[in-house]
């Protein structure tokens, strides 16, 4: 049996989980395509890809059959890489991101007629792409116009999100990927010393999600399951040599995003010797990028987890200077206050006996609104009297990882004290209570 990469693997399950997989791989030029890319032969992969089009869209003009959303979608999204990145047909390539998103926006205008999934609009990533192409050619103006409209975007699904109830940990790297892109602009253009950031403070131990990342950029690429048929970057034993891949492509905003997203997934699940090579190879690549420092962070992690201490610090360091140079907060160690379950729990108690929501949350992991909403109900009047109240947690069991303790409260309607349990896990080196 053929064994899968292991990257690819965690793009597969991704896109099966959302039903998200390209509908062009069912396509009848799936087989072809998958054969130009592994040559490189862009200039046919474009012709094929428009032939397709046109096929598509006079079939639908003389009504003899109706257009597949997705199929057509991800058509033009590769046809828009394809001339963007590969062939330089700057305005072919604009045209088709603009056509892509026109298409993303129906298919989501009939699930809302149709009440599938959620009401509200992605962030639109075609954007990211157009900004890109300005930035290539140094047109400033036009790149910070078209990251400002994603960013609106993104603040927009953000909020939607957040007031929709659905319990999605979207974590801040989309906003802040593009603040930075926006920042590194505006030092170019000025200075380090003389710019004012709009990513003032990053927090990437408590508001980035690697894998929700991972997810959010595989979807705009629907022609990976071909791009790694090119046998320059994959090994004998079949598994993609990400090093290899990473070196392989031309700097770019495409290129950036999807190996950033392959790599702030894998460095969340592989942790050996391979993914750190490349890692460092995408660092050097993309110096100025926001990916870079989530990479820098999770590589950190990566040989923490491998027991290189020396080497992670080295990676830690290396972000505080990035972080001097542009006058950025950026959180990337542990905080002492969260240094052990017990030390957590004093935290709560202490932000409960002030009533300080926002306190007693960052003493939860992130992402679940559940305990913001409960906070929220209560109040900071009844939170203070819960906090008065609180009394020490007694372990249950623990490992390095996660632990169990039990807790002890007065129920005042029955004038006894009832035991409920609070559980930890250990996220970057610090607990935080996770359900109790």
């Amino acid at each position: 049996m053929k064994k899968r990469p292991a990257l690819l693997c965690i793009f597969a399950l991704l896109l099966l989980l959302t039903n998200l997989l390209p509908a062009a791989h069912a396509s009848t030029i799936s087989a072809k395509l998958r054969e130009l890319y592994a040559v490189g032969d862009y200039p046919a992969i474009a012709k094929l890809l428009e032939k397709r089009i046109d096929e598509i869209e006079s079939a639908t003009a003389a009504g003899s059959t109706k257009a597949d959303g997705k199929e057509i979608y991800n058509l033009h999204l590769m046809l828009a890489h394809v001339c963007a990145w590969q062939l330089d047909r700057f305005n072919d390539g604009l045209a088709e991101y603009e056509r892509a998103l026109e298409l993303r926006r129906e298919q989501e205008r009939e699930a809302l007629q149709k009440k599938i999934g959620p009401n509200m609009s992605s962030p639109a990533l075609e954007y990211l792409f157009m900004a890109g192409m300005y930035e290539h050619i140094k047109d400033y103006a036009r790149a910070v116009e078209y990251y400002q409209k994603t960013l609106q975007e993104a603040k927009a699904y953000s909020d939607a999100l957040a007031s929709s109830g659905e319990r999605v940990f979207l974590g801040n790297d989309l906003t802040y990927l593009i603040q930075y892109a926006i920042d590194t602009i505006q030092i170019q253009l000025q200075s380090a010393k003389t710019y004012t950031p709009l990513a003032k403070k990053i927090d990437l131990m408590h508001e980035s999600n690697p894998m929700m990342m991972n997810f959010m950029f595989a979807t705009v690429f629907p022609e990976q399951e071909y791009i790694f048929e090119n046998k320059s970057f994959v090994l004998e034993n079949n598994n993609l040599n990400m090093e290899a891949f990473i070196k392989h492509n031309a700097a770019s905003t495409y290129s950036m995003l999807l190996e950033g997203g392959l790599l702030t997934g894998g460095l969340t699940a592989i942790t050996d010797d391979s993914i750190q090579r490349a890692a460092e190879a995408f660092l050097k690549k993309y110096p100025d990028s926001y990916l870079s420092l989530a990479t820098g962070f999770l590589l950190s992690q990566n040989f923490l987890k491998n027991g290189d201490a020396e080497k992670a610090q080295s990676h830690l360091d290396a972000l505080k200077k990035t972080a001097k140079k542009r006058n950025i907060e950026l959180v990337i160690e542990p905080d002492k206050k969260f240094a052990s379950p017990e030390s957590t729990w004093e935290a709560l108690r202490q932000a409960m006996a002030v009533g300080d929501i926002e306190a007693a949350l960052s003493c939860h992991t992130p992402g679940d609104p559940k305990y913001r909403e409960i906070y929220s109900k209560f109040g900071p009047e009844i939170l203070k009297k819960i906090g008065a109240d609180m009394k020490p947690i007694e372990k249950i069991s623990a490992d390095e990882q996660t632990a169990k303790y039990r807790a002890n409260r007065k129920h005042k309607d029955i004038d006894k004290e009832i035991t409920y349990y609070v559980y930890f896990v250990k996220t970057y080196g610090e607990w935080k209570i996770e359900s109790m």
